[in-house]
């Protein structure tokens, strides 16, 4: 009853012009018709007794009575004007896609978005939402999609090793002594000096090198990073730099396009860039035009139409995803733009690319009037784009119960999209399956997974399975049997202690996992290292662990938690790479940063083998990365590189100064 109170009470409050005016115009209204009332039972009651008279009839006072019926109505029509003028502005859907073409679609799809959301209620809607427990990944990246080259900050051919730093791209021999800088590429862009590069990463193929990076503003101290995760919101450009290999490495091609890249693609000679661009609506002076992700090869700018940019029904419209195809032979450039949330995932496979978003579905009286909460249902919009060398083709878009982790949890298979969601109903947390065909047809679903509210912490599909672990005390992981699209179900949940953020399949029955070690009162003590073995799906087992306490080791945490692409692993050399960042105050402050390496049988278990540390003046926060080449495994951070044979990590690591030019 207090609560129903309270909401009635903030209703009144975030409503206040429009509830007086209802107030005003019922009062009135009623007091008018009273009025006339009184005054049609006075002019029957005279006509009555013109009758009893047989007297000649009075005249009927016409007049006065259709003044009062306008005093009804005029109160009820300026009501309803007001109600109209404050009401949001429609907005045509057709399967929850609307496309825009002017300046101003694009305005009238935010006014109405925000409207609804005026006030305090967009606080109140991610209160309920829990974004921070549903999105903690997003925006990760898919890796090992099949067919294409993933980009990543070090890459090796069967004659270089590329390193890709904040300032250089490093390109080193690998001869016999392992150790040679063969060239480094400065990167000199002409822009103002208040801006700087952060590198995405790097693709190599047999005749190019292609470097891609963003450009911000510089506000911060990056120069300790070997990369850097892109901050939406700056005003960024994207830079796509091509190296001939044959020419010694030369410059042929520069692209510059306007945002920020989140993820990129290579397939053989075709580039696909995801590139987002935060709109300043806040801005009086905004020119949505100049928002566009303009393209500029070689210094000549390409036009860049303005039409059909798509907007998803219900995603918050913050901003610009555009999906640019460069051929990298004839620079001819593709685009599909989508107006819509820039905390989206993507999901790129051979012919497709599938866009999710959260989508709001609203409460009717939204449109009228501010509420506490505007929201009736959470969805997650699925988009299809067909995408070929001649560019990309929007197909359709399918509305899904719940919001997605991340892009693990969605995975193509034999014809049928898998997806694992997170739905709330009435602030309730469950976790869900929905399998749909490729046209975005749903075939069926599993409507909970485990327990309510434990959130999902990583998910991993293997053909027939999926593997799923949550934030649960009692059964965190979970064995799901997708064979049959129609009928899926839950084949077995194991009880563990703790969960795994990220798995990664390591042979055809075994996959790792990396996440926290919880106790018996459900608190988190320490990073793990989980080998599970899944020789039969439906019986899966923890085989070996190997924990890092924080009693014993201090604070712990690993890149590899929420970034697959800092997670290596070796089948040759029976080798688990990871980057770790340590904290530990005994007996006095310090941190740590390195590679921890360990040694992984699955007849013996997996085992602690070494820690790599390239300087001790190496800053804490600095990000490594390792690769195996051979029987050497390189490690790499900012400003150094560390070679090292895998018999012997310790005594024989080699530290490469790149600052040095050695």
């Amino acid at each position: 009853g207090g609560n129903m109170f309270s909401k009635f009470i903030q209703f009144i409050f975030n409503n206040f012009f429009l509830v007086t005016v209802i107030i005003i115009a019922v009062v009135l209204s009623v007091y008018f018709l009273q009025k006339s009332f009184r005054e049609f039972m006075l002019n029957k009651l005279l006509m009555g007794f013109q009758r009893a008279l047989r007297t000649a009839q009075l005249r009927f006072r016409k007049k006065r009575l259709s003044a009062l019926t306008v005093m009804i109505i005029i109160p009820i029509l300026v009501l309803i004007g007001i109600l109209e003028m404050n009401r949001a502005p429609m907005i045509n859907y057709v399967d929850h896609v609307s496309r825009l073409s002017t300046t101003e679609d694009v305005v009238t799809v935010y006014q109405n978005y925000h409207q609804k959301f005026s006030g305090n209620n967009f606080r109140d809607m991610e209160d309920i939402a829990d974004f921070q427990a549903l999105n903690n990944l997003s925006e990760t990246t898919q890796a090992f999609s099949q067919g294409f080259d993933d980009m990543d900050l070090i890459k090796a051919d069967s004659q270089y090793l590329y390193v890709l730093n904040h300032e250089s791209l490093s390109i080193l021999t690998l001869d016999d002594t392992l150790t040679s800088l063969y060239k480094q590429i400065d990167f000199n862009f002409d822009f103002d000096d208040d801006k700087t590069f952060f590198p995405m990463g790097i693709y190599v193929d047999d005749d190019r090198v292609v470097v891609i990076g963003n450009v911000y503003e510089y506000s911060y101290q990056y120069e300790d990073l070997i990369g850097f995760n892109p901050r939406f919101g700056d005003e960024g450009q994207v830079y796509v730099q091509v190296y001939d290999k044959n020419a010694n490495f030369a410059l042929i091609t520069e692209y510059v396009i306007r945002g920020s890249v989140s993820d990129a693609r290579k397939r053989s000679n075709q580039l696909v860039l995801v590139i987002k661009e935060e709109l300043p609506f806040d801005n009086e002076e905004l020119n949505i035009k100049d928002h566009l992700p303009n393209v500029i090869v070689n210094s000549v700018k390409l036009n860049t139409r303005f039409e059909d940019i798509k907007y998803i029904e219900g995603t918050q419209p913050k901003g610009f995803t555009t999906f640019v195809s460069i051929n990298l032979n004839t620079f001819q450039v593709q685009q599909e733009i989508v107006l819509g949330d820039l905390n989206n995932n993507v999901y790129i496979t051979n012919q497709s690319i599938y866009l999710t978003s959260n989508s709001y579905r609203f409460l009717e009286s939204a449109d009228l009037f501010v509420t506490s909460n505007p929201v009736s249902e959470i969805r997650t919009a699925v988009s299809k784009i067909d995408f070929s060398g001649t560019g990309f083709e929007y197909k359709t878009t399918k509305m899904i119960k719940g919001s997605i982790l991340n892009l693990f949890a969605i995975d193509e298979y034999q014809g049928h999209l898998r997806i694992i969601s997170t739905e709330i109903n009435d602030e309730i947390m469950t976790n869900r399956l929905t399998i749909l065909t490729r046209d975005l047809l749903i075939v069926s679903s599993i409507d909970k997974i485990g327990y309510a509210n434990a959130p999902l912490r990583s998910v991993k599909f293997l053909g027939d399975y999926a593997y799923i672990t949550t934030n649960d005390d009692e059964n965190p992981f979970f064995v799901l049997n997708v064979s049959n699209p129609r009928e899926p179900a839950i084949e077995r949940q194991l009880n563990i202690l703790g969960f795994s953020n990220y798995v990664h399949s390591v042979d055809e029955t075994h996959i790792v996992g990396v996440g926290y070690i919880k106790n018996n009162e459900g608190r988190i003590t320490g990073l793990k290292i989980s080998v599970y073995s899944v020789a039969d799906p439906t019986l899966p087992e923890i085989v070996f662990e190997e924990n890092m306490l924080f009693r014993d080791y201090g604070y712990t945490s690993s890149e590899a938690l929420y970034n697959p692409r800092s997670f290596i692993y070796s089948r040759k050399h029976n080798m688990i790479v990871i980057p770790i960042n340590n904290f530990d105050w005994r007996p006095t402050a310090r941190q740590t940063a390195g590679l921890a390496i360990y040694h992984i049988s699955l007849e013996d278990g997996i085992a602690y083998n070494n820690f790599i540390q390239h300087a001790s003046e190496t800053l804490p926060y600095t990000r490594y990365r390792g690769i195996f080449i051979g029987d050497y495994l390189y490690s790499v951070s900012y400003g150094y590189i560390g070679i090292a044979h895998v018999d012997d990590l310790a005594e024989n690591l080699v530290i490469i100064n790149l600052n040095e030019n050695n």
